[in-house]
């Protein structure tokens, strides 16, 4: 191992002494023309999915077992000659002498055998994309376990060879900010509401629950009564829905729709608000 990885892995770890024991995960890092880049993905997944690496006695510790599952081990990878190879994995473990925690390299050699030479292992299990984010963060979902990133570096793989470069734009997400003040109240969604059209309501309220989606420039564009009563106060809630701030998540440069449920609630009470 280089110097130069030596002195990144040694940053790495205290950087992320905190996330990791707070998440439980940490990031697989990349180097790549000289730089090393963080990587949203995780090019180990594969091969552990797809071998019994998995159901052993993990790394001579029994506490690796199910860390491994959790992601609590990030991974080196190195792009060599167009080569993508594996060059170290460090994980968290349980010290059960001390009940805390400990951070250790694995010797590679051991796990996959006759496949570590000269100091790297060929990830010719891999086929798919290694994605670097590029910028601040954009968007987060599912506690942070989703994230995209201004831009993206991507870097296309196929069976252990770089067969491409992109770099992706996902500049344009956002989240859906219906849900804070002004938007998500009773008195904005009353100001929406054109009641000069809506009849008199003589018992209680009318409820029109709507699902919608927004493109890739936050404007609704897909809007649907779930339970239609075909008259003005549907025409009216469809209205007033395409007129909310849209949610946007662009992923690896793709927009990937996000449907929403909201209610449109008509009343006297609301009129006179």
């Amino acid at each position: 191992m280089t110097k130069k990885i030596k002195i990144f892995c040694l940053i790495s770890m205290l950087f992320f002494s905190n996330s990791i024991f707070g998440t439980g995960q940490f990031w697989d890092c990349l180097i790549y023309k000289s730089d090393t880049l963080e990587l949203i993905n995780i090019p180990l997944k594969q091969y552990l999915d797809t071998s019994q690496i998995k159901d052993c006695k993990m790394f001579n510790k029994m506490e690796y077992l199910n860390m491994i599952s959790m992601k609590e081990y990030a991974s080196t990878w190195k792009i060599e000659n167009d080569s993508l190879y594996l060059l170290s994995i460090k994980i968290k473990y349980t010290d059960s002498t001390k009940d805390t925690f400990k951070l250790d390299y694995v010797d590679l050699n051991e796990i996959l055998v006759g496949r570590y030479l000269n100091g790297k292992i060929l990830a010719d299990w891999f086929s798919g994309s290694l994605y670097s984010p590029i910028g601040k963060c954009v968007f987060s979902a599912d506690e942070g376990l989703v994230t995209s990133y201004e831009k993206e570096l991507e870097l296309k793989i196929q069976n252990g060879i770089m067969i491409g470069e992109n770099f992706l734009d996902n500049s344009k997400s956002r989240h859906n900010v219906y849900d804070t003040p002004p938007f998500f109240n009773g008195n904005y969604f009353n100001s929406l509401i054109n009641w000069a059209i809506i009849p008199k309501i003589f018992d209680g309220d009318i409820r029109v629950v709507v699902r919608y989606s927004a493109n890739e420039d936050g404007i609704i564009d897909d809007v649907r009564v779930l339970r239609p009563r075909g008259d003005v106060f549907d025409s009216e809630a469809i209205r007033v829905v395409k007129m909310l701030p849209g949610d946007v998540r662009i992923f690896h440069g793709q927009l990937s729709r996000q449907y929403w449920i909201i209610p449109v609630i008509f009343s006297e009470s609301r009129r006179i608000k």
